[in-house]
């Protein structure tokens, strides 16, 4: 993962937002359809925070954040609070 040249402030969080889509029962589900939230993987995170470091896959709220495109490149940024969780990999 390329590192970033947008810093977040203290206990902000920068996200790349996955775009695939999920499979419930044979139905396809667009990423942004979902109504349980998104999963990204963190790329910078801010000194404040404590929860998750760069590289962690996260699920956050819908609607949650600001979207910003830099250099074709699209972010979420959000406070660590508005996390739901981590993704644990095997």
């Amino acid at each position: 993962m390329a590192k970033t040249k947008i810093k977040p402030g203290f206990h902000r969080l920068l996200i790349i937002p996955h775009d695939k889509q999920t499979e419930k029962n044979g139905v396809i589900i667009p990423a942004q359809s979902r109504d349980w939230g998104q999963i990204g993987v963190v790329t910078a995170i801010g000194d404040g925070v404590t929860f998750c470091k760069e590289g962690d896959t996260v699920i956050y709220g819908n609607y949650l954040g600001i979207e910003i495109t830099y250099e074709g490149q699209v972010y979420i940024m959000l406070y660590d609070r508005e996390l739901y969780g981590l993704v644990e990999k095997d």
